[in-house]
């Protein structure tokens, strides 16, 4: 069977192996899981999946690879389930994985504090690794709704959607469109321009490439 076929993800956290329940700092909702040792960890294999396109569609989640992208999404509201924290890295930090496990001590309310925190031994994390990169930590998140609905003005947009709402009129402020972008790659880097401009908003129209493809994301 080609892999992800037929394989849906369990609702995080996975209830095969409950994390204990330990504080940190006096935060008791912090949740962390048991290490994992082996690369063929089923849980593993599930999230291994999620590296193709149609299981991140399918399930609307996403890989956030490295600590630094990962502290960057937390921080700008991305909804994690679970990051894959590489042991050797949890136990002697860079600072970039310093910056990422202060979410632990001080989480955002309503996000954080229902993230999973789940050491993973260095053989079993190249499991889910992408391509030959070599990465200390990697997250779970919910693919936040991007569609033109988010900018019917009813909806509350904290909870629906990182965006703010569309205005009626679009003067005054600067709009980004790309047409038919075909590489990820290309695409974050257009992100990130925008976001460094002040532009309010990117839309893309019919767009070739993925929108949460790793390499998108790392480009962002």
């Amino acid at each position: 069977m080609p892999r992800g076929v037929g394989v849906r993800l369990p609702e995080w956290p996975f209830t095969s192996e409950l994390p204990s329940r330990n504080t940190c700092n006096g935060n008791r909702n912090l949740l962390i899981g048991e290490l994992i040792t082996s690369p063929s960890n089923a849980r593993l294999k599930q999230i291994a999946n999620l590296r193709e396109p149609k299981n991140r569609r399918r399930d609307h989640l996403m890989l956030i690879d490295g600590p630094q992208l990962i502290d960057i999404a937390i921080g700008a509201g991305f909804r994690c389930k679970e990051v894959l924290l590489k042991d050797p890295a949890w136990k002697n930090p860079s600072r970039e994985m310093a910056s990422l496990l202060r979410h632990m001590d001080q989480p955002r309310i309503g996000q954080a504090e229902q993230i999973r925190w789940t050491p993973v031994a260095t053989a079993a994390m190249e499991r889910v690794q992408y391509g030959q990169q070599n990465v200390d930590a990697i997250a779970i998140a919910e693919i936040p709704d991007t569609s033109l609905d988010i900018f019917d003005e009813d909806k509350d947009f904290q909870s629906a959607t990182l965006s703010k709402p569309l205005p009626k009129t679009l003067s005054g402020d600067i709009y980004l469109v790309l047409d038919r972008l075909e590489k990820p790659g290309n695409l974050g880097a257009a992100l990130r321009t925008a976001d460094a401009a002040g532009v309010r908003g990117v839309l893309l129209c019919d767009p070739i490439c993925e929108t949460w493809n790793p390499n998108a994301i790392r480009a962002s």
